[in-house]
């Protein structure tokens, strides 16, 4: 609050946003249960939003739903899982709506309605036509993350969009079937068996002088296993830094 921001907890409903605000008064945390969010503080808001997004201009931090409640979201608003890595577009930025295609954000806009007052991200559109997005439907767009060419704009209500999705859908299907046909052609090849381990082997690996990892040990094993095997191997091993590869 001394700092000026806003911070809302998308709750995913009323009985969350009055249990979870009753829970941080008793840490002596004062987050109000409310959808009417008009000045700094902390603000415990009934609706869902998969992950959270910091807007520093506007001194608005919204927590998503599952940033806060690890379990248990009911599963009417599970119906699609975003990347982890999912960047939030901040002002100027190019973002993608997932119906009305590409837009720039312009900012927040606060908007009164028979519905109360809420925070609304404006996106503006061909034409100079203007969105207005929900911050719980925040999940909808995505940062444009295409070429370093600047993206046309869509037209609010334009079939463009619904093309270009469309010639998407009709690129990826043509792939999968090259990819399909690749595997089968791949699955019908005989590859070369290596032979077991043997006395030498096991001798050369007894001069290792560190111990394995549980993984490292499985994934040495699975991949000898894959490698005395005729079938022809498919295999890719990942390693991030400080686990051990």
């Amino acid at each position: 609050k001394k700092s000026g921001y806003k911070a809302i907890i998308e709750c995913g409903g009323n009985d969350r946003a009055k249990r979870l605000s009753e829970n941080l008064s008793g840490e002596g945390v004062i987050a109000t249960e409310s959808d009417n969010c008009f000045s700094p503080g902390a603000y415990c808001a009934s609706g869902y939003l998969t992950r959270g997004f910091i807007l520093h201009d506007e001194k608005l931090a919204v927590i998503g739903t599952c940033d806060v409640f690890l379990s248990g979201v009911k599963e009417k608003f599970v119906k699609k899982k975003r990347n982890d890595t999912f960047n939030a577009p901040e002002i100027g930025d190019y973002a993608v709506h997932e119906v009305h295609g590409v837009g720039i954000v312009r900012g927040m806009k606060r908007i009164s309605s028979t519905d109360g007052t809420k925070d609304y991200v404006a996106l503006e559109y061909a034409g100079g036509d203007m969105l207005y997005v929900p911050v719980e439907q925040m999940d909808r767009l995505t940062k444009y993350l295409g070429s370093d060419e600047t993206p046309k704009l869509n037209k609010i209500g334009g079939a463009e969009f619904d093309k270009v999705k469309q010639r998407v859908k009709e690129s990826i299907s043509r792939m999968t079937i090259d990819l399909k046909k690749l595997y089968r052609d791949r699955a019908a090849m005989k590859g070369f068996a290596f032979s077991p381990d043997n006395d030498l082997t096991k001798e050369f690996e007894d001069a290792f002088p560190y111990e394995l990892t549980e993984d490292q040990a499985q994934s040495v094993a699975e991949i000898k296993k894959d490698m005395e095997s005729e079938k022809v191997m498919d295999r890719l091993l990942l390693g991030d830094v400080g686990f051990g590869k």
